[in-house]
């Protein structure tokens, strides 16, 4: 008899520690997916802000740490034991870091994970691609445009304001005569530009707004307000005739002076 209660508390022991174990096995399991969950989100994250970072400054972020001073705190690269890290190419947003040493089971969670970008590529190394949005892209496409015809280097692109160098003042354009008529688009994140020039014609060298949109054309009083603007080539440009004439005249910037449409 004693014999079979010792086998029998032998038996349940054996039990009890192998459930033991199946539950320690289920709770790191289980400890690993939400890991997983939460690095996935915080690539998502990193994303949003690479494209937040595009349509506010009109510029692709050179790297992580460039993004985290952009957006203090909002930032968090820790990955699956790793740092997450990218680099941007074609478009595409390679993440380095996000999961490394998977289990069998972490691998499928990680590559079948309800969290991932809809238009995410998990490679073989881990790593993940994910594209720009197109809303960025097209954007970037404007950016492309306005550099490809600033023949005279006389456009700024950007969300902070450019600085006159000389009094620093951050109202003012630069004082020096380089400047003057020289435009600045700032990126009003929703995919266009609030345009403005550099405006000697008062005692402050203002940047002076002149256009919201980059697809609408530069209208002055008259064609001395027009020349003292110094936009990208093929710019289409309306003013009144000097002196007073209430008759209106179309002209296209050709990278340095304004030429009337015949």
């Amino acid at each position: 008899m004693m014999k079979l209660s010792f086998k029998i508390f032998i038996l349940v022991l054996i039990l009890n520690i192998d459930l033991l174990a199946k539950n320690s096995r289920l709770s790191l399991e289980l400890s690993r997916a939400n890991q997983i969950d939460r690095v996935v989100k915080r690539v998502n994250s990193i994303s949003d802000f690479i494209n937040l970072f595009i349509m506010e400054t009109g510029r692709i972020p050179n790297n992580i740490n460039e993004l985290r001073l952009q957006y203090p705190h909002m930032i968090i690269s820790n990955g699956y034991n790793g740092t997450i890290t990218f680099t941007i190419s074609n478009n595409i947003i390679s993440f380095v870091g996000v999961a490394t040493n998977l289990s069998v089971l972490s691998n499928q969670l990680y590559r079948n994970n309800a969290n991932l970008h809809p238009m995410a590529e998990i490679l073989p190394n881990l790593n993940m691609n994910i594209p720009l949005d197109t809303k960025a892209i097209q954007f970037l496409g404007k950016v492309n445009a306005i550099e490809s015809l600033d023949t005279a280097n006389t456009v700024f692109i950007g969300s902070v304001e450019p600085t006159d160098p000389i009094t620093l003042n951050p109202l003012w354009c630069n004082v020096q005569s380089t400047d003057e008529g020289n435009i600045w688009y700032r990126p009003d994140f929703s995919g266009s530009f609030i345009a403005s020039f550099c405006d000697f014609s008062g005692p402050t060298h203002q940047w002076t707004p002149i256009t919201n949109e980059l697809n609408i054309a530069v209208v002055r009083n008259d064609k001395a307000a027009l020349d003292l603007i110094n936009p990208p080539r093929g710019t289409v440009g309306y003013s009144k005739e000097n002196g007073g004439s209430t008759k209106w005249h179309e002209y296209v910037f050709d990278g340095s002076t304004w030429q009337e449409v015949q």
